[in-house]
Parts: C-alpha cells; structure tokens; sequence
C-alpha cells in the first residue's frame, strides 16, 4: 500500500509504512485528512471501486471526526482582555473598554471578517508599533462574525508549542488568535511548521471558512524579518511565513487624524475626552493604554526611583515646568528616602533609575525622559538639554554628606508636607 501511493503522483498525502499501519491498527482519527484519503483511494483502486466518491466521503467523515470536540470558545463567551487587549484608563467613575473609533484600517478589516463570514477562509495581518489598536481592532472586528464561531487562541504551556499541537483541529467557523504573531512565527524551533500548517488549514475547504487574525510590530526584527526575500543563495528561514503573509497585512499608523482628535473632545466617553486633549503628536491609544502602566510603575518602583517620581511630582504640583534639571531632582530625591533607604543605595542608582524610568511603555514615553526637542525658549531649552545630557550623568560615586542631605530634606518638607498626604 505504502508503494502503491508513493507511485501515484495524483494522491496528495504521502503516509508511511509506519503511518499507514497507524491508520488501519489506531482507533484515534488520523492526524492528517491527505494520509487517510490516499490510504483509501489505493485501497478503493484494488477493489475496483468508485473514487472520487470515496474520497469525497472520507474527507467528509474526517472533519465530522475533527470536530466532535471543537477547538476554542465561542466568541461571545470571550473578554477582550484574556485576548491581551489593552486596559485603559479609567476615569469619572468609567471603567472598561473605551468607546471605539473607527479608522481607514478598520475598514479594509471589516471587508475581511465579511468574507469570512460569507464562508471564504481569510488571513489579516495587523501590523502596527505598540498600543496602536491592533488587538482592539481585531476584538471590534470579531463582533460582527454570526453566532456559533469560536475563538482559538493558542498559549498553553507555550504559544508556538500550543498552535502546533492543535491546529489540525482547527475546523469550520473559527477565528485562529494570534496576538504578538511574533512568538508563532518567529519561533526557530517551530515557526515554519506554524506558517506551512495555517497555509494548508487556509487551502482547505473542507476545514473552512476560517478566519485567522495576527497582529505583529513592524521592521526589521519582527514583520519584516518574515517578509524579506533573503539574497540569492542564502538560508530561507521564513519561506513558509513569507508566502503566508504575502499582500494580507494591514498597516495601523501610530496617530490619530486632526479632525479624528478634534471630534474626540465631543465624545460621551470622558477617557477619549482627555486623551484627545492631552495626547501628544496625536497618540490617543498610546495614552489610553501607558496611564496605567505608568501608574504600576510608580507602585511598584523601588526607594530609587520612586524617590525621583515623588520629587518630580511635587515639583510639578507646585509650579516647576515640565524640563527639570537632572541635578536639581538628584538632590531632591534624597529627601524621599529613609536613612536607611538612601545608605542601601548603590553608587549607580541614578543612572539605573534613570533607565528604567525613561524606558517607553504601550508606546509612551516614560515617566520621566531626556528632552530632546526645543517646547520653550532656546535658552530653556539649552540648559534642560545640558542637565539631562547622557554624557552628564553623574559617575559612579558620589558624596554623601549629612548637612546637604539635612538642608535638602528640610527645603521639600517645608513646601510640600502638604501635598504629600
């Protein structure tokens, strides 16, 4: 039999000795709809029977088989935030997903999910740089398949591991959920396997309509790396993906439109009221999504930086601009920790708490970061510029002397005891 389809360049699959003693010995379904039907075709063939009929009802019983135990949840079972959509912040007591905006990608979306519903199988790529709306895009656009499709999102224990176990079980009227597609198909161990078997769950039409949804950053270590055409001779270690992902990507810019911002200052919803004020170069879902993140900083901030946080703070509620000398919130800082606190420093704290402050969160600038581009006069601008310099940070030690720490700790306490409460 293994000779008999191995001979027969019309049959798809091409199973084993080994596989094809699994099919017929093995009470459990066939991993592989292609083995079974070859398997059946030759045998069809010796008893002089009809094949394509045989075929046809074989791949019928496979899928019946596949789908006794649907893999996923029913969509409308789900919460958007076990599918890692972003939380926003809150505000005058409103809590949840803010309301949605539409933009030009939702669009192209939507006309995607319509033809998955509409029982063609499709891919869309999301391809956008952190908290641009890329999961909350795919969320809305879910909304709108019928009632009965599922939802898989592959995780457990691993995410490449979990969408290669199971993705032969993948049958009709299933989303397939790949947020951070970055961990699937970037994955060197198993990412192609991932990529060749969404091509063949794609083809299938006896396994559709499917609708897979990604979303993934842009350049040259994430979208781009699977989407190169490597040079002439060199490795392909993305072939499978490219060809996955070819013309079914969909850009998210990173800001929203003027007239987009200036109809957000009307809306219902106080959060986009806010951000639509307050967000700088229009990042509206960076705002939303890096409040909270930047709140769970300060929370769990170590005596380091919190003590920097806490003076920057005070300082602000008590008139200072946004540039503060680095110097000044240096020294100011010491009156924020305990004696024991400030002996348990390590000589490098600034520059490490400097760090970990200024690194960017959902796509938002830390809370606290160098000024790089002139807001004020030249003249501010320059001295900020001087502070906050790289080159200026302090060096690996530093004196500690009780006089400057005591007139320091005695100047903030005498301003902002009361603000401190």
């Amino acid at each position: 039999m293994a000779a008999l389809v191995a001979a027969d360049d019309d049959i798809d699959g091409s199973p084993s000795r080994d596989t094809i003693g699994r099919l017929i010995g093995d009470a459990t379904v066939p991993a592989k709809q292609a083995d079974a039907i070859a398997l059946l075709t030759v045998l069809t063939r010796m008893a002089a029977g009809e094949i394509a009929s045989t075929a046809q009802r074989a791949a019928r019983l496979w899928t019946e088989a596949r789908l006794v135990e649907p893999i996923g949840r029913l969509i409308v079972d789900l919460n958007p935030y076990a599918l890692e959509v972003h939380h926003a912040i809150a505000r005058d007591g409103v809590t949840g997903l803010p309301a949605y905006v539409e933009r030009d990608h939702d669009a192209r979306l939507r006309a995607i999910v319509t033809e998955a519903a509409g029982g063609a199988s499709r891919l869309a790529m999301l391809v956008g740089t952190s908290s641009t709306g890329k999961t909350r895009a795919c969320w809305e656009a879910v909304q709108q398949l019928p009632t009965g499709w599922r939802l898989w999102h592959p995780i457990d224990p691993e995410r490449p591991q979990a969408a290669l176990a199971d993705l032969t079980r993948v049958g009709p009227h299933t989303v397939v959920w790949l947020n951070e597609a970055q961990h699937y198909l970037l994955n060197e161990q198993h990412g192609e396997a991932i990529a060749a078997g969404l091509r063949e769950l794609l083809a299938d039409p006896s396994r559709g309509p499917v609708l897979v949804l990604g979303t993934i950053w842009p350049g040259p270590d994430y979208f781009g790396k699977l989407t190169t055409q490597p040079p002439p001779g060199d490795p392909d270690p993305f072939g499978q993906a490219r060809v996955l992902l070819a013309n079914r990507e969909i850009h998210l810019p990173p800001a929203f439109t003027r007239s987009v911002i200036d109809a957000l200052k009307t809306s219902t919803d106080p959060r986009l009221v806010e951000a639509a004020i307050h967000a700088q170069d229009g990042l509206v879902t960076q705002y939303l999504a890096g409040a909270p993140e930047l709140i769970k900083i300060y929370r769990t901030a170590t005596p380091g930086p919190r003590a920097l946080l806490e003076a920057a703070m005070d300082a602000r509620r008590l008139g200072h601009p946004l540039g503060m000398p680095l110097a000044f919130l240096e020294a100011a800082a010491e009156a924020y920790l305990t004696d024991t606190e400030w002996d348990l420093l390590p000589d490098n704290w600034l520059t490490h708490s400097l760090t970990l402050l200024s690194e960017p969160v959902k796509g938002a600038r830390g809370p606290l970061h160098p000024q790089k581009r002139a807001r004020r006069s030249p003249a501010d601008v320059h001295a900020c510029r001087t502070e906050l310099s790289p080159g200026r940070l302090p060096g690996a030690t530093r004196a500690r002397h009780p006089s400057s720490r005591t007139s320091s700790r005695t100047f903030l306490a005498s301003r902002c005891s009361a603000l401190r409460s």
